[in-house]
């Protein structure tokens, strides 16, 4: 088993688009996967149309430390084959109030704690001078953190979204699919087909 982890302060950035993405490309690739939301606003749980005030056994029944709490924790299925979701909770949002700072990565590589991490530039719109600017900063900042790649600014990922469903079951020619395929390739140290 494998753990990934998709993580952003600022909101609005693709955290749910990139975890539905990964889920939707290792799906098509046969593996099984288990999508936790960690998210107080419950955004990935609310992708699949689940309420997240009315999901019993939430994300947060993981941070109790006991045997008998993590023995409840049943995943729910998406309605797609081998992607399951563990929803959120309101009550992670008391776990963010105390791990929150702005300074995340600085922190970890200070820490002693050796933690693998690849940061992904997501929403890179090429016509822009802004994404270029900050494509070119985390490039001198984290060269070694950072992956080869980018995923374009894809408005085919609204409708997948607003239907809850993966990107590929309406859109698995669009670039933003194909872009996640070639993150997932870079994860999981297979090849793809470069399709360009």
């Amino acid at each position: 088993m494998r753990i990934w982890t998709v993580a952003n302060q600022k909101g609005g950035v693709g955290k749910t688009t990139t975890s539905v993405s990964l889920a939707d490309a290792l799906s098509r690739q046969k593996k099984r996967v288990l999508l936790l939301d960690l998210d107080p606003q419950g955004s990935l749980t609310s992708y699949f149309k689940l309420d997240p005030d009315k999901v019993e056994n939430t994300a947060y029944e993981i941070f109790d430390n006991t045997p008998e709490t993590w023995a409840r924790l049943k995943p729910v299925p998406t309605g797609f084959d081998g992607v399951d979701v563990i929803g959120a909770s309101i009550g992670l949002a008391n776990l963010e109030k105390r791990a929150a700072t702005l300074k995340v990565l600085e922190m970890l590589d200070h820490s002693g704690t050796v933690v693998d991490y690849l940061l992904v530039p997501t929403m890179y719109d090429q016509r822009t001078n802004a994404s270029k600017r900050c494509l070119s900063f985390l490039q001198n900042r984290y060269p070694d953190r950072l992956w080869l790649g980018y995923i374009p600014v894809d408005t085919k990922f609204r409708d997948p979204s607003r239907l809850g469903v993966i990107p590929s079951f309406l859109y698995a020619q669009s670039h933003g699919v194909k872009a996640y395929e070639k993150l997932v390739a870079t994860l999981t140290g297979s090849m793809v087909v470069d399709d360009d």
